[in-house]
C-alpha cells in the first residue's frame, strides 16, 4: 500500500561533499543519535515526527477502513536515520517496524499493527498537545531542557543533508516551526527563519551546536537495565545487533563525531 506523505516538513534535495555523502561526518552523528538513548520525552519526540511526516489518508485508516490490513502506517520518512529511531520511539507502544517502500526507494514506512493503530494515534495526539504547552514559548521552554532537545534531535534527522557548511536547514509545517523556536533558547541554540512559504516554514540553525547538545545526551549516564539491548534496523537491512548499554559510545567516541560532524 502506497501513500503519499501529508504537508508538513518537505524532503529537500541531498547534499554533496565530505559531510554530506553518504557515510559522511553529519551522517555519522545523525546514525549515533537515532541510536542513542530514548529518554525521557520519547512519546513527544515521536509525535513530532508523526505530525510532520503522517500519510495523507491517515485519518482514514484502521480496522475499520475499506482495506484492512494488519499493518498500517504512522508516518513516511525519506532519512533512513530517523525512520530507524521513529521505529524505536514507537516500540515503547506497541510492535512497530520501518518497512522500504521498494528496493530503489529511499523511503521507510513506519507501521504498527492495524489493532493498535488508533491507540497510538491517540498517545501521540496528545503528547503533541502537551509539548506545544511544554513549549509554547521560549520562557516557558527554558524549564524544560529535555523535551527542547527532544523536537530538535528528531528535526534534526528529518532534515535533508544541507549544502551550506556549518549549518542545519529544516523545513517543518508551521505549528512544528513554532515549537522549534520557542525551544531553541533554551538549548542556547542560534537560528534563524529563512522562509516562509504556504504551509512550511525553513528554519536553520548552527549545526556543531545542536550536535554538541545531542552528542553530550548521549554521554549522560544510562539506566542500568538487565540483558543487552537492540538496536532495530529496518525490514530488508542489516540484522539488528544487540549492544550493551552505551557501546556504541566507546566504539565512537561523542568528541570524534563532533569533529566529524561539523
Amino acid at each position: 500500500m502506497a501513500v503519499s506523505t501529508s504537508t508538513g516538513g518537505a524532503a529537500g534535495p541531498t547534499g554533496t561533499g565530505p559531510d554530506h555523502r553518504p557515510g559522511g561526518g553529519a551522517d555519522k552523528v545523525l546514525r549515533a543519535v537515532a541510536d542513542g538513548p530514548l529518554g525521557p520525552y520519547s512519546l513527544l519526540e515521536a509525535a513530532f515526527c508523526w505530525n510532520e511526516r503522517r500519510p495523507v489518508g491517515w485519518r482514514r485508516l484502521g480496522p475499520a477502513s475499506t482495506a484492512p490490513a494488519r499493518q498500517l502506517p504512522v508516518a513516511q520518512i525519506e532519512r533512513p536515520a530517523a525512520a530507524v529511531r521513529m521505529t524505536r520511539l514507537l516500540t515503547t507502544m506497541t510492535w512497530a517496524v520501518g518497512t522500504p517502500l521498494g528496493p530503489a526507494s529511499p523511503v521507510a514506512r513506519v507501521e504498527v499493527t492495524a489493532e493498535g493503530y488508533h491507540r497510538v494515534l491517540r498517545a501521540l495526539a496528545g503528547a503533541w498537545r502537551d509539548g506545544r504547552r511544554m513549549l509554547a514559548s521560549p520562557g516557558v521552554a527554558a524549564a524544560h531542557y529535555p523535551a527542547a532537545l527532544a523536537v530538535w534531535r528528531m528535526a534534526a534527522l528529518l532534515s535533508p543533508a544541507d549544502h551550506g557548511a556549518g549549518m542545519l536547514t529544516v523545513s517543518v509545517s508551521i505549528p512544528a516551526a513554532a515549537l522549534l523556536h520557542s525551544a531553541a533558547p533554551a538549548l542556547a541554540l542560534p537560528h534563524s527563519i529563512v522562509q516562509r512559504g504556504g504551509r512550511s516554514t525553513v528554519i536553520r540553525a548552527d549545526r556543531p551546536t545542536l550536535f554538541r547538545r545531542l552528542l553530550a545526551d548521549l554521554e549522560a549516564p544510562l539506566p542500568t537495565a538487565p540483558g543487552p539491548r537492540t538496536t532495530p534496523a529496518l525490514v530488508g537491512s542489516s540484522t539488528a545487533v544487540a549492544l550493551a548499554p552505551g557501546a556504541h559510545l566507546r566504539q565512537q567516541p561523542a568528541l570524534r563525531l563532533a569533529v566529524a560532524g561539523r
